[in-house]
């Protein structure tokens, strides 16, 4: 079991995975996760809807459409993000490893909408960079 909760404890949560594996991460510099987490990237991984439980704080969740087909969840009371969940994958939500507890293993596989990076960003290493969403082959 995983646990996470946002910045101010109000909002509690747990995913249950195999081996405390959460599964492939990618870096997404799209300016709609910038904006929502005040930095050049997010850090994201889809996990199953039935692997995760708010523990704590559904009240304190506000949800909001940033795009079509994009819901993005926060703390009321202090902003922080909390997921996310697209209309292209309804039995995925997408957790903020930032949010974690405890180290969690995940796997990055791309850094996505490199498009939309910052100019004074040069992203190092190997990983495959897609212009826009990445998909995995």
């Amino acid at each position: 079991m995983i646990h996470g909760q946002c910045l101010c404890g109000a909002v509690t949560f747990e995913i249950d995975v195999p081996d405390d594996h959460l599964g492939e991460t990618r870096f997404c510099y799209c300016r709609e996760c910038r904006r929502a987490n005040g930095s050049m990237f997010s850090s994201n991984v889809p996990v199953p809807k039935d692997r995760y439980r708010m523990t704590a704080g559904q009240d304190n969740v506000t949800e909001y459409k940033s795009s079509p087909g994009t819901v993005r969840a926060f703390c009321t009371t202090r902003g922080s993000p909390v997921y996310a969940h697209t209309d292209q994958a309804p039995d995925m939500i997408r957790i903020r490893l930032g949010t974690l507890d405890e180290p969690a293993k995940a796997t990055p596989i791309a850094h996505a909408w490199v498009s939309e990076k910052p100019e004074w960003h040069d992203i190092a290493g190997d990983l495959p960079q897609s212009p826009q969403g990445y998909t995995a082959s």
